[in-house]
């Protein structure tokens, strides 16, 4: 995923407000970090615990892991992460879907990434672009 919609007022948001009350802004710069983990190594909004995300999180965010699990509980709790999922060491944001940039929504972030120009999708012509199996892409 190329970027994550992050809405200026995110911080009014109630769940948000809740980690703000108990971390401060520490909880909420590490909830965008973890974010941006996902957005760029996770697929479909989730990173298994096989990639060590949570020794990844704490070297970005320089928290250490005990404190991040602590906000991690707090995120389960009220429904910022997926809590099922947390339980079984994965970090899962399922409503992170609606956050996610046109690339990752279109399908095209394969098809942006084995391009062999560097010229971005948006930037050339899209509806002379076959896929696999002669689908046509027109927007």
């Amino acid at each position: 995923m190329k970027w994550i919609q992050h809405y200026s007022d995110s911080h009014t948001n109630l769940k948000h407000r809740q980690v703000i009350r108990n971390w401060g802004m520490r909880g909420y710069g590490v909830w965008w970090a973890c974010s941006e983990l996902i957005a760029r190594e996770g697929i479909d909004y989730k990173i298994t615990k096989d990639k060590k995300w949570e020794d990844a999180l704490s070297d970005i965010t320089r928290e250490p892991i005990k404190d991040l699990q602590d906000m991690f509980l707090l995120f389960a709790d009220v429904n910022l992460i997926d809590k099922e999922q947390y339980i079984q060491g994965h970090l899962y944001i399922p409503k992170m879907a609606e956050y996610s940039d046109d690339y990752t929504k279109r399908g095209l972030r394969t098809i942006y990434e084995q391009a062999t120009d560097n010229i971005p999708l948006d930037k050339i012509t899209l509806d002379k672009i076959t896929l696999h199996k002669n689908i046509d892409i027109r927007f």
